[in-house]
């Protein structure tokens, strides 16, 4: 071979190296960017249209007007009538009033066009009755005063439309009068892209979804009642963003109609003909099939208004990212009341979860402030599996909450804010950490002994902040001995609502209690109170059963009717399915005096 034949060749061979390197670091890269990415908060997307929405008055002056009927009159220009479809061809506002019974408005402009309805109704029974192809920006307002109703047909002649009042482009709906939408084929209001709603009153019946964009959809500070046999609001590829207003949303028939969920205690995976009834697609489909309150594939942000939510499933889920800083949510949920795959934040707001399966779950959970009292079936606070894992809720789960985290779980982290959880399974659950640093916890736990007050894979550290949990004996997990001093108690009875556990400390000042309407045999106390070398009381009923003093770390002890016993090395477990006393299944309130007062659970 020529010396020329051998440096070509070479070069080649050095060229289809670095080609093939560059491949697998690529690769390389991508990938673990994106396994990095599913263990960060990701928040809902700003919205430029409503920013321009917010800063922007509608002009409802106009010379175009239309006077729907059974003679049609049309004043101004770009705007023409027949065979019962209003076409808008021109960009620009058109007063629209009157009735049409057979038809709908087709707006063919490019431009921006705002129609504004003044006492409106269409009905339209082969397809919907607002279409827009192309409008830069559809704005849809009602006047002030005005009652608009729309209802389209069971089945549409052509599919193009998704719902009742359809855009494939921007749309916002304003104003300060009423529109009611009756939706019979889909979708009641949507949109292939971005979706604003600010101003005005909305009563919405779905057949499918109430809301559904592709996009973002954001609601500034409208009234909107949705009954939907599907989803609420759906933001099919980005996120919903919730900034004011008034929200009362019911989903095929609310938790109520929902198949009761049940688990396997033990680590079982959860036994439930749920989610097998439903296994379609949407569009594959002649139902819905999603039930969900607020549902987002990018995130669900939540900063302030009044939310009412009764839904099939869901109240409020996100396939990544859910945050919520401010508002009022009333929830009552047939399955997770606040569900995140990956992340779920609380920095402000009043959250009462009622009703629910699950009250929050997500990979990672961060309360950092808020009042949050949920009543679960099963778990109260859930950080279980984000997306970079791949396996099932419960399967390949460390026993009991012993042992190692599966990779890919998340954590709970605690920070500010009031938690009271009543819950029939685990009251605060994490497949790998709990962290408490802050805030007023309280858990009413279970009252079987396959699930405790505490479940944890692989540590509890609380560093500051109140923390009171109560429930069975059966799984009780205390926390760790390197956080702030905790009291761990074990009763040989079980307790019940006539029955209330005090801690004093030296002065005989009452600095913790704990009441509830459940039965329990076990109590978790840690608090900055129960200060290092102080000598605390501990009362059943008002009446001294001993004292204990506060060396550090976590005291175990059996508390009888004759005194306390310190339990050495920590508290022996009864065997399985075993308890201090009879078990006795029920619901109920319960309280917890701090002190100065009490602090009232509100179910």
């Amino acid at each position: 071979m020529t010396k020329n034949k051998k440096i070509i060749l070479f070069s080649m061979i050095a060229v289809a190296v670095i080609v093939a390197l560059s491949i697998c670091l690529y690769f390389v890269f991508n990938r673990e960017t994106t396994s990095n990415s599913k263990d960060k908060a990701v928040f809902a997307e700003k919205s430029d249209l409503a920013q321009k929405v917010l800063e922007q008055t509608v002009n409802t002056n106009t010379q175009n007007t239309i006077s729907l009927g059974d003679e049609t009159n049309i004043a101004g220009s770009g705007a023409a009538f027949n065979n019962g479809v209003l076409t808008i061809s021109n960009g620009g506002t058109y007063q629209i009033s009157g009735t049409l019974s057979d038809g709908y408005i087709d707006v063919t402009a490019k431009d921006e066009v705002t129609l504004v309805f003044d006492n409106v109704s269409i009905t339209n029974p082969d397809g919907c009755c607002v279409y827009s192809d192309d409008a830069k920006t559809l704005t849809l307002y009602t006047k002030k005063g005005t009652e608009n109703t729309f209802t389209d047909g069971s089945d549409y002649l052509s599919t193009d439309a998704k719902g009742t009042i359809f855009s494939n482009d921007d749309l916002v709906l304003d104003g300060e009068g009423k529109l009611i939408v009756n939706a019979n084929y889909k979708h009641a209001i949507a949109c292939d892209d971005e979706i604003v709603v600010n101003g005005g009153e909305y009563l919405i019946n779905a057949a499918y979804d109430g809301v559904h964009a592709n996009e973002i959809i954001t609601l500034i500070s409208p009234s909107i009642t949705i009954s939907s046999q599907g989803d609420g609001i759906q933001s099919d590829l980005s996120s919903v963003s919730i900034l004011g207003g008034n929200i009362d949303i019911t989903t095929a028939g609310g938790s109520e109609n929902a198949p009761v969920k049940q688990n396997n205690d033990f680590g079982g995976r959860w036994q439930t003909d749920y989610d097998a009834k439903y296994t379609e697609t949407e569009e594959n489909s002649d139902s819905p099939q999603s039930f969900k309150g607020i549902k987002a594939e990018v995130a669900v942000d939540i900063s302030d208004g009044s939310l009412t939510l009764d839904t099939y499933d869901d109240a409020i889920h996100s396939d990544n990212s859910v945050t919520i800083s401010g508002g009022s949510l009333n929830i009552n949920a047939g399955d997770d009341a606040v569900h995140g795959d990956v992340y779920l934040t609380v920095s402000g707001g009043d959250i009462s979860a009622n009703t629910c399966y699950e009250g929050l779950e997500a990979g990672t959970i961060e309360i950092k402030d808020g009042n949050i009292n949920i009543k679960a079936t099963d778990d109260g606070i859930n950080a279980v599996e984000n997306e970079s894992s791949t396996e099932d809720d419960m399967t390949n789960r460390a026993p009991f909450g012993g042992g190692p985290a599966m990779e890919g779980y998340g954590s709970l982290i605690i920070s500010g804010g009031n938690v009271v959880i009543d819950a029939e399974g685990d009251g605060l659950d994490s497949n790998a950490t709990i962290d408490i640093s802050g805030g007023y916890t309280v858990v009413y736990g279970p009252e079987n002994s396959g699930n405790g007050p505490l479940d944890y894979g692989t540590s509890c550290t609380v560093t500051n902040g109140t923390l009171i949990a109560g429930g069975s004996s059966g799984m009780a997990q205390a926390t760790d001995d390197n956080g702030q001093n905790a009291l761990m108690l074990y009763f040989d009875s079980t307790l019940s609502s006539s029955d209330s556990v005090t801690v004093n400390d030296s002065d005989g000042k009452e600095i913790l209690k704990y009441h509830s309407e459940k039965s329990y045999n076990c109590i978790l106390f840690s608090s900055p109170e129960l200060k290092e070398n102080d000598t605390v009381t501990i009362l059943v009923n008002g009446s001294e059963k001993g004292d204990v003093k506060i060396v550090g770390g976590v005291y175990y002890a059996n508390v009888s009717e004759s005194g306390i016993t310190e339990a050495q090395g920590g508290f022996e477990q009864p065997g399985m399915g075993m308890g201090h006393g009879e078990m006795n299944r029920g619901m109920g309130k319960g309280e917890i005096d701090r002190g100065q007062g009490d602090f009232v659970r509100p179910f």
